[in-house]
């Protein structure tokens, strides 16, 4: 099974991200929905998880005068949030939900580099969504040796447990 590309796009169109990755993409739902806000550099931030999976945790990211923040300030957000969750998609969204801008750090031989992608309202986001079906999660990639009936991964899927993640790192 594959991604429903109309489908990935209306989520992308309306900003819809939960519904993205949650139910286009077959990640697991929120551990913590709820928005935990801070500062970094005395900018307060806040950020709310999107979805989870294998480990690697999705946020969207705002700050409070509604932009989306310069490089230097997303590379220290970015750190911030390594320090809970090291491997993470940051989705900074800009106030009108016009505007994000997706933020990760690829990780190799000790070294950081990181990694973002542009998405503005209206865009088609063909390359976005070329990107985002790396991160799609079908039942037949889940473990060959039949450790888990697939009804019993079809329940605990959005509990987070028995999700395999093979993208992140490109």
């Amino acid at each position: 099974m594959a991604i429903e590309m109309s489908r990935v796009r209306q989520a992308l169109q309306a900003f819809d991200l939960h519904a993205l990755f949650v139910q286009e993409l077959g990640w697991n739902h929120p551990r913590n929905a709820q928005p935990i806000q801070w500062n970094s550099h005395d900018v307060p931030v806040r950020r709310r998880e999107i979805a989870n999976l294998a480990g690697v945790v999705v946020f969207e990211v705002t700050i409070d005068d509604g932009t989306i923040p310069d490089e230097a300030l997303r590379r220290v957000i970015a750190n911030d949030v390594a320090q809970l969750h090291l491997e993470n998609l940051l989705i900074f969204v800009n106030q009108e939900r016009t505007s994000s801008l997706w933020y990760w750090v690829k990780r190799e031989a000790g070294k950081t580099f990181p990694r973002q992608h542009t998405f503005v309202l209206g865009q088609p986001g063909d390359l976005l969504i070329s990107k985002l079906s790396a991160m799609f999660v079908d039942i037949s990639e889940l473990d060959a040796n039949g450790n888990i009936p697939l009804v019993e991964v079809a329940k605990r899927r959005p509990s987070g447990r028995n999700a395999r993640c093979c993208w992140f790192g490109a």
